[in-house]
This record gives C-alpha cells, structure tokens and sequence, in this order.
C-alpha cells in the first residue's frame, strides 16, 4: 500500500528541508470534513501567487456543490487537488488531497494509491490568503516527548494521523489555539478574481433575472419508448418531467453507454446517469435523444457530473419552479464494511441540488448546471425518493422509525438555502420547524412510494409504490390530501419479471423504482402511465439479457 503525497505538500509547508523526500510533513489518512459540515468559502476563488515562490500560482474554483479543485503551477507540470472547507471552532481549515491524474487508467493500480490529507488553517484579508499547515514539531513532541496518545503511524520521514474524521475534529478542536500547532502563514496574493480567470463579466444566464413562465402540464398523447440507440444501451431511475405540451426530460441512473452503433453491452461502459427527451409527434409517436458527457469518447461522463471521484449522483426527483428547473441528486459513495457478496455495496453520503435556469432556451448539453448543497439539511438515510411540488412548497416523505413515514416541506423562497427553513407536519395537525422529531405525524405505516401526483379529475392523490428487491407487486395509495389520510395499499401489477412461471423470469432479477409519469395519464381511461425498472443479481446476465436494464412502461386503467 503506498500513500500517494503530493507535490503540493512540500511547497506549501515551511518546514526547512533539504529535499521533498526529506520533507517532515503531517498528513491525515482520513479527511477532516463530510459532505453535511463542507462549506463553500466564495473569498478564496481566484488565482494566488504564492509569494515565497516567485511565480508560483494555485488557481482555486469551486467545484461539485460544496468543495474546490486547487491547480498548483510550479514550473511545466501543474497539480491538481481538492480541497473541502470546514469550520472547527472559530477557524476556517481547508483538507486538501490529490486528485490522481486521468492518465492512470488501471483502476486496479488507482485503488491502490492512498490519497493522504494535508490540514491547513486559512484565512483570508481582502486579496491576501494566508495558509498554515499543520506543524511536525509539534506533533513530534506531544508524541515523543509528551507520551500523548496522538493515532498515527510514521511513513518515511512524515507523521501520518490516523485518526478517523470525528476524532480528527475533536484533536484539532482541542488543540488549534495551542502555540506552535500550526506552523507559520504561507502568504498568498490574489492575482485575478473568479469572474476575471473565467472571462466572465457581470451575472452569468444561470443567475439572471429571468421572466417566470408556469409550466402547466398537460396530457401528452403517446406511450414513451426507450430504444437502444446512439450508443444508450439501458439505464434505471426513470425520473421524468414534462418540458412543454409535447416534450418530456427523462433522467437514468447507472447507464450502459457505448459506441453509437453498439447494440450489445459488452465492452460498453457505465456511468452514473443520463438523460433523454421524449417528444410526442402529431402522429402520436414517441422520439428519443439521449445525452451524457464525452459520447462515444473512451472516457464517457454523466450528465450531471460530480467533479470527484468520492461520490457519483443518482437522481431522486425533479420539478419546475416558473421557469427553472431543479433535480433532487443523491450523492453515492462507497459503502463502509460491505460483505463479499452484497450487491448493495454503496450507501448515500449526501444530496444536491441542480438548478437548470431555463431548459428550453437551449439543447440539454448547452445547459448551464447550478450544483446547490444540500447535504447539511437533508438525510440521505432517510430519503425515500417521494416528492412534490405543490402550490408554492415542495414536500417530501421521509422514512422514521419502525417504518412509519412523515411529511416534510420547504417553501420555493428558500430551496437554494433551505437551512432553517424546512418544516415538518407535527401530530397536532400542524407544521413545525425542523426536519425531524418525536411529535412527526405517521402519515403512512410502511415506506411510501417513489412518487405521488395528483389528479384532479379524481381530486386525489395517488402515490406509487413498489416493486421491491424481493416482492414483485406495484401497489397504490391514495388520499384526498397530501397529510391524508391514506389508504391501504393496493395491488395493480405483478412484474413478470420476478413471477415463476413467466416467460422473463428469472431467480436472479429483482425490479424496483414503479414510478407514475402524470403528463401521460389518459384522463377518460383513468388509465396511469407508470415505468419500473428490473436488475440482476448475476452481473453477467446483467450484461447479457437485453430485455432487462430499460424502463419497463405500463399503462394500467385504474378500477372504480
């Protein structure tokens, strides 16, 4: 296992050395913020010139929703790092780490570079940025001299933190203030401002004050399809919204992607999401164009792009608000002390927030895309996907206790800065402040479903439920308000694809996700237009069966 030490750490450090392998530096293993404490800090974006250097800069742009990625330039090669901001007391410290180079494909050799996290105190005065790492005298002493039980281990000649994020926090909340702890300010002067470095002069479009326009959805007059085409080779999520009477965007999760003529998955690549737009013709037939990042390049992107190799984002939902449009993302990463043989093996760590001011003004991929934060106010643990924007809130079901869900919401004023902001329905019949309580109301006995819609003409609410990983049946619920009360549930649909006895059948497969698209609801059937979507636990039928892996489409006439 070798631990991966930037170049960086040593010019940043004002440690006397001879060389950067001699250099005593202090580095963490692990980081010392998480996505729900990361703050953005706009001051420190720009160029800097580190002043000790002569013409060395570090460009820092914000990246992602809530972290920065450094560009160090010292001679021809420059470096590049990530950078996440937390608050420890009254000080403002910045955890900065490699970003290993595209260049490095192997994703055997990747996995076994350690990226190392070096702590710095910064502080920003008007265009100066002062950075202080963290001193090796000092944590030599306390460890040598003192006998204090400091984690670490000693790589080389650096002192290396062991420690895990929150007791990295409690060290460094308990020591920061001691003299000698960090070393002396590393002075830096700015050089250029974001806008300036970006050539931008004034709001950008994503900013701007555009004019509100209601979107009012009406009934698109055809059955959407997903065909294998232009390199779209099958995805899951089926998060759906319509753009206009005609238009739907649809965004997928994990996506098969490959050449433009590919049929087949193997030799295809993932990644984490993709979107289409479905319009409905005049002869009430379906067309698709998908989209994602670098099509039919060997580095294919998703479309909504993390700028990390931390997480990636799968989408929960997606509304319109006049007109903007914002997509509900969580963010995945890896899932600590996963079993050998969990195919769940990724956990949630966080949410965000994309805004896309106007999507019809352009082409998906000239979209300008507005990552917002929302891992400090939202819990992924307890998301369950069910949202809705309803007069001018959005609410959203959570999961509680023992399988009971509650209600939550948050005015449209405030969903780019909802701390604060967010309430929650009480058991008194009223709305608090706050996203969690003893006194939530149990709207529904059991998780909800994966989305809820109204239909007028029923004047109910209808939410979607199932199926899941072990019980192959869609169900409903309905409820004259969103606070209720509910009904039971009840069956519309079994999934062939999780039935014995059926022609797709398969002990491996499991289906999820039954979502209902309310722009293709046909009010005189009272029929609902509903995809789910079906999986494999062998990776290789995954690969192989074609007929699962795309958005399965029903359209089911509800019973009086």
């Amino acid at each position: 296992m070798k631990i991966f030490i930037s170049p960086l750490i040593t010019a940043l450090m004002l440690i006397v050395a001879t060389t950067p392998l001699s250099a005593q530096d202090v580095l963490s293993l692990y980081p010392l913020f998480t996505e729900r404490d990361a703050v953005p800090n706009p001051s420190l974006e720009g160029i800097w010139a580190i002043e000790l250097f002569g013409n060395d800069t570090l460009s820092i742009q914000k990246a992602g929703d809530n972290f920065y990625h450094l560009r160090y330039v010292s001679g021809i090669e420059p470096s590049l790092f990530e950078g996440g901001l937390v608050h420890v007391g009254n000080d403002l410290l910045l955890d900065l780490y490699p970003v290993v180079p595209d260049t490095i494909s192997n994703d055997y050799y990747r996995e076994h570079l350690v990226k190392a996290h070096t702590l710095y105190r910064a502080r920003v005065e008007n265009d100066t940025l002062r950075l202080a790492p963290l001193n090796y005298r000092w944590f030599y002493d306390h460890v040598v001299n003192k006998n204090s039980q400091v984690s670490h281990v000693w790589s080389g000649s650096s002192f290396v933190l062991t420690a895990p994020t929150e007791e990295l926090r409690a060290l460094m909340a308990e020591h920061a203030q001691e003299l000698g702890f960090f070393q002396s300010d590393l002075f830096l002067h700015r050089i250029a401002t974001q806008k300036q470095r970006d050539g931008s002069h004034g709001q950008s479009k994503a900013d701007q004050d555009i004019p509100k326009r209601e979107l009012v959805i009406t009934t698109q007059d055809c059955i959407p399809k997903f065909p294998y085409k232009d390199g779209w080779l099958g995805g899951d999520g089926n998060v759906s919204i319509p753009l206009g009477p005609s238009k739907t965007l649809w965004i997928f999760g994990d996506t098969f992607v490959g050449e433009r003529d590919q049929k087949s998955r193997s030799g295809s690549h993932m990644v984490p999401n993709t979107i289409a737009i479905t319009t409905c013709e005049p002869n009430k037939q379906s067309t698709i164009q998908y989209f994602w990042r670098d099509q039919y390049t060997n580095h294919p992107k998703p479309f909504f792009e993390s700028f990390t190799s931390r997480y990636k984002y799968w989408l929960a939902d997606a509304f319109m608000d006049s007109n903007n449009l914002y997509v509900v993302m969580q963010k995945i990463g890896p899932k600590s002390g996963a079993s050998p043989d969990d195919i769940f093996n990724f956990s949630g760590i966080g949410m965000t927030l994309a805004k896309i001011s106007d999507p019809n003004a352009t082409r998906p991929d000239q979209w300008n895309i507005k990552l917002i934060p929302w891992s400090h106010v939202f819990d992924p643990d307890i998301w369950n996907g069910c949202l809705v924007k309803e007069g001018q809130y959005i609410y959203m079901f959570v999961n509680g206790e023992n399988q009971a869900s509650h209600l939550l919401r948050l005015h449209l004023d405030h969903i780019e800065s909802p701390q604060g902001h967010v309430e929650y329905y009480a058991a008194d019949g009223t709305w608090k402040a706050g996203t969690y309580s003893d006194d939530m109301k149990i709207l529904i006995k059991g998780h909800p479903g994966q989305g809820v819609r109204y239909h007028a003409d029923l004047k109910q609410w209808i939410m979607v439920c199932g199926p899941s990983f072990l019980e192959n049946k869609i169900r409903i619920r309905t409820a004259p308000d969103l606070r209720g009360p509910w009904s039971e549930e009840k069956v519309i649909y079994e999934c062939p694809e999780q039935t014995p006895g059926s022609a797709t059948y398969d002990k491996d497969n499991f289906c999820y996700l039954g979502r209902e698209h309310i722009q293709f609801y046909d009010k005189k059937s009272h029929s609902l237009l509903i995809t789910y979507d079906c999986n494999s636990a062998d990776f290789s039928k995954l690969l192989s069966n074609m007929e699962i892996y795309s958005p399965r489409v029903l359209s089911i006439p509800l019973k009086k």
